[in-house]
């Protein structure tokens, strides 16, 4: 995938004496593609309340959603942000260190409207983490559906206690469960050369789609 990357950098590339910038696939598609197996494998897609430190903030306790990528090399680090670069997708990196671990970087996409577009971009090819995505998008609509709603226009949200909104709980209630509840991989057999598990759906928790339903009934009724 790196060589892809790196032969898309220049519309005249060749390989194997023809040309491979291709009719077929763009140099974003490529992006689209890793960035996706980079955040299925090594990233996190938060959607929490948290509270705002700043006294003079109009919600003190605001929902946070974001998207994040820690990994200790540099290399992969460096090839996520072109990535987001080259899909114009801001972001924000941060040095750390995780207990005896070595040094590594985070590299964040915060805010609804950007996690969104990135969410969107990334959703044709993300497989562990498509239906956390899925939530998440749902969540920032509903979510945006309430300001419009009272207000007639989106982010405003002063008088309304988004904690308190049955439904934005059970998304997050989904949301965690997606995250933490996954099936067991010694539940199924691992024959070589075969493709791992029976279906998407037997790869999936009884609690996880127990949570689903639920939240399918629940945003049905209201």
């Amino acid at each position: 995938m790196n060589h892809m990357l790196e032969t898309l950098n220049s519309p005249e590339a060749t390989q194997g004496g023809e040309n491979a910038s291709a009719e077929t696939i763009s140099r974003k598609d490529v992006c689209s593609a890793y960035l996706a197996g980079i955040v299925d494998g090594e990233g996190c897609i938060h959607a929490r309340f948290a509270t705002q430190t700043n006294p003079k903030a109009r919600n003190r306790n605001t929902l946070r959603i974001a998207v994040s990528v820690y990994n200790t090399h540099p290399a992969l680090i460096k090839r996520v942000t072109e990535c987001l670069i080259l899909l114009d997708v801001p972001f924000t990196v941060v040095a750390g260190q995780r207990a005896a671990e070595r040094p590594g970087a985070s590299v964040g996409v915060e805010g609804k409207g950007r996690v969104c577009n990135l969410l969107q971009i990334l959703l044709p090819y993300l497989t562990a983490k498509r239906t956390q995505a899925e939530l998440v998008l749902e969540l920032i609509a509903y979510r945006e559906s309430l300001a419009t709603r009272a207000y007639g226009i989106k982010g405003r949200f002063e008088g309304m206690n988004l904690q308190e909104d049955e439904t934005i709980q059970k998304y997050l209630k989904q949301i965690s469960a997606e995250k933490r509840n996954y099936a067991n991989v010694l539940n199924f057999p691992r024959k070589p050369n075969h493709v791992f598990g029976e279906s998407s759906t037997t790869l999936r928790s009884p609690s996880v789609l127990r949570v689903e339903a639920e939240l399918e009934a629940f945003v049905g009724a209201s």
